[in-house]
């Protein structure tokens, strides 16, 4: 009989539901574009609208008032017709987050071959979205946290430990998206399940979200020039060029946690990322978007 995984500790857990609200209010579709198309002065919508031409005001509108709800964007001079809205302190203390999710993207993130053989390039801002989709579905985050503290664990174990009160089926769902993502694989010994290159990997990421959500400083400072003024670029069509499938697959030891793995910093018009992945995805392996 297999004992029962130990309970996260209290601060552990205060630590992972700030993670995960955190994961809720930067996940929903076109948030992290709209954030970065926002820079330190005032815009109206209409300025905001023209550096984002692919979205309609039924897109836009509601993203910037959850924006406003979230404290990420304040509206300024409500009573008229030309509000303006502008990024809050909270909003460009993001820096440090958004350079992490960044970097793990680049890292493992496969992208497509265009007609020439490269790959083809990615804007930050949607290589930063995709991986904020793998981490952001119900229980995700838990079961990463759990693996990455026990190493692996059985599906009927993280269910007792993460979802105690519910069938333990609610656990395969995230399971499932986890595995088909690359980010946890199946113990070779068949005990369960553990995190991957990739999921270990991962650490900084934890660490960046962990440190905004606190209110810790991370880096950059929030005064660093974050965000581009240029027009952002349109995201290709869904399943064009970004799927979900890491290309680290195997951990080749402990997972990374030093602060200093939170580089590079980021500078304006880096919106639109042109560096190459680890390497082209197959076509045979190409892995729809999540959204």
């Amino acid at each position: 009989m297999l004992l029962p995984l130990p309970a996260f500790p209290r601060a552990t857990a205060a630590d992972l539901s700030r993670v995960e609200e955190s994961l809720e209010m930067l996940a929903p579709r076109w948030a992290v574009w709209t954030l970065m198309s926002m820079g330190a002065q005032p815009l109206r919508y209409r300025e905001v609208k023209d550096r984002l031409p692919w979205l309609a005001d039924g897109q836009l509108s509601p993203r910037l008032r959850q924006l406003v709800d979230d404290g990420l964007a304040e509206r300024l001079e409500p009573q008229t017709r030309h509000s303006c809205y502008r990024l809050t302190d909270r909003a460009h203390a993001l820096g440090g987050v958004l350079n992490t999710l960044a970097q793990w993207a680049q890292d493992h993130l496969e992208k497509e071959t265009g007609p020439d053989g490269n790959p083809r390039p990615v804007a930050r801002a949607q290589d930063i979205e995709d991986t904020l989709a793998l981490l952001s579905p119900k229980n995700a985050p838990a079961v990463l946290w759990a693996l990455r503290a026990h190493g692996c664990a059985r599906g009927s174990e993280l269910a007792a430990l993460i979802t105690p009160h519910h069938t333990s089926t609610a656990i395969y769902q995230p399971i499932r998206q986890l595995t088909e993502a690359g980010l946890i694989r199946r113990a070779p010994t068949g005990q369960g399940f553990q995190l991957t290159g990739a999921g270990h990997d991962l650490a900084p990421v934890w660490a960046a979200i962990s440190a905004w959500a606190a209110g810790r400083p991370t880096d950059p400072a929030p005064d660093h020039p974050l965000w581009t003024h240029q027009p952002a670029p349109a995201p290709a069509a869904p399943g064009a060029w970004t799927t979900h499938r890491t290309s680290n697959p195997a951990p080749a030891g402990p997972p990374p946690t030093a602060p200093e793995q939170l580089r590079p910093a980021w500078r304006p018009g880096d919106l639109f990322s042109h560096a190459a992945p680890a390497r082209p995805v197959p076509a045979a392996a190409r892995v729809g978007r999540t959204r």
